[in-house]
């Protein structure tokens, strides 16, 4: 699967024809691939927090499975991702501007002293 995927996010990446890259375009999942990073954040706590609600109201973990419960869970996790991406992701995206990125040569760290003891300073390659 992991190949499978990778090469999807390459070949994604590139451009794909026919009915996958229509896919692709399409404006809902243009939006879920926009809030992904809340989808990934989220979907594990609201699982854990339905099976919590289900024992605190003492009802069977059965209830807490099927197509029901995947599509209750998907809608509260878009959600609680739609908030997360107005209300902290897209603002903090919008500071961006504000700190401008600076390309560096590579060389990080090369002009600080060395951790080495005074006269054992180790050449740096």
């Amino acid at each position: 699967m992991v190949a499978v995927f990778t090469w999807l996010v390459w070949a994604a990446a590139r451009g794909l024809p026919g009915s996958v890259g229509r896919l692709l375009t399409w404006r809902p999942v243009v939006y879920l691939g926009t809030i992904s990073y809340g989808l990934y954040v989220y979907h594990l706590l609201l699982m854990h927090v339905w099976v919590t609600i289900l024992i605190y109201l003492g009802l069977p973990r059965s209830l807490g499975v099927g197509p029901v419960r995947l599509l209750l869970l998907f809608l509260l996790t878009v959600a609680l991702a739609t908030l997360s991406w107005y209300l902290i992701e897209r603002p903090i995206n919008r500071m961006k501007s504000r700190f401008p990125y600076v390309a560096g040569d590579g060389k990080a760290g090369r002009d600080l002293p060395s951790r080495s003891a005074p006269g054992r300073e180790m050449p740096v390659p």
